[in-house]
């Protein structure tokens, strides 16, 4: 079990502190590596992965999930990341991830995943082009999972000349925090093979810069953070991928299409509520406990401790605090 420093993890996740589609074919082939991917500007929720009582990947669960993000119209998924406790999974699991994510989806919305497993660039690559053959919109590279600290551009170059599909970048500050720079996302930009970066500098002015220097090319930039979302939007970043997205998608879609102010304003401090409260104790299983009210079926098992065990405590304050917010609008007055 992975245990993540309390006060990392809460900087990581915000910045402030159902049914499975029934006959889908078992064995869809993939999409393949050539295709355009379907990376689009929007909300994409860092799905968690379920886990069964005998702590399996949940295969059924995975597909129920994807049905409920379908549904809420978010543009995408990014599986096997921190959320989804990537730490925790082999490359194996995060192949059955992608497999059954891309064969539900069914091109519905866009699906990226957590890729670089291992700890040579040769064994990363390795990983990165199994995850892409399942046919995945990007095979997401976290910076944090390189083999060194240093020249992450280089990396980054050599990992793209040693497979042929699209690939993502994660900032994942852990284990250490690493991030690279607008200059360096304009170079990456510009190979035509980057499609998908969650960017976690929690500032503002950075994220833009970066997003900016992604223009006219199909490198997209997400902004991690909750606590900016609605300075980024003002500064033209075009999506959110962040915690609160795994439970409220409908919500912080809200919050990124409305053209109104106040309402955005509004929604944002719903959402910074809900978020603060469910990553603060117990995530992510508190996570997959407010999925589990809002209808789904999934344990709350999890192999990471990302801000301490889950109690009754926790759950009590949960369930309190749900009586109150409305998954389509926020907070209540009653």
């Amino acid at each position: 079990m992975h245990i993540i420093p309390r006060r990392s993890f809460l900087l990581l996740a915000g910045g402030s502190i159902l049914a499975s589609r029934v006959g889908r074919a078992q064995e869809a082939p993939p999409r393949g590596v050539n295709r355009a991917p379907n990376v689009k500007p929007g909300v994409w929720p860092v799905m968690f992965t379920p886990f069964t009582e005998s702590n399996r990947v949940d295969c059924a669960a995975v597909r129920e999930m994807i049905e409920f993000y379908v549904t809420a119209k978010v543009s995408g998924i990014f599986a096997a990341a921190f959320s989804g406790e990537v730490f925790d999974l082999s490359c194996d699991e995060a192949l059955q991830l992608a497999r059954e994510a891309v064969r539900e989806t069914d091109g519905r919305m866009g699906v990226v995943v957590g890729a670089n497993f291992g700890s040579t660039l040769d064994e990363q690559a390795a990983s990165l082009a199994r995850i892409q053959e399942a046919g995945v919109d990007a095979a997401v590279v976290a910076l944090s999972k390189l083999p060194s600290r240093d020249d992450l551009e280089g990396q980054l170059i050599a990992l793209m000349e040693r497979t042929t599909g699209p690939l993502g970048i994660y900032e994942c500050p852990l284990p250490e925090r690493r991030q690279i720079t607008a200059e360096t996302t304009r170079r990456l930009a510009q190979t035509g093979r980057f499609h998908f970066m969650k960017e976690t500098s929690r500032d503002p002015d950075i994220c833009a810069a970066k997003a900016q220097a992604t223009k006219g090319t199909p490198f997209h930039v997400f902004s991690a953070t909750l606590s900016i979302a609605p300075k980024v939007l003002a500064l033209g970043v075009e999506g959110h991928c962040g915690t609160v997205a795994n439970y409220c998608p409908e919500l912080t879609k809200n919050m990124w299409e409305t053209g109104d102010d106040a309402e955005r304003k509004r929604i944002h401090a719903s959402l910074e509520a809900i978020n603060s409260l469910v990553v603060d104790d117990g995530y992510p299983r508190s996570g997959k406990y407010v999925l589990q009210k809002r209808g789904l079926h999934l344990t709350t098992i999890s192999r990471a401790l990302m801000t301490g065990p889950f109690t009754d405590q926790i759950r009590a304050t949960l369930d309190e605090f749900l009586k109150h917010f409305d998954f389509a609008h926020g907070l209540t007055t009653t």
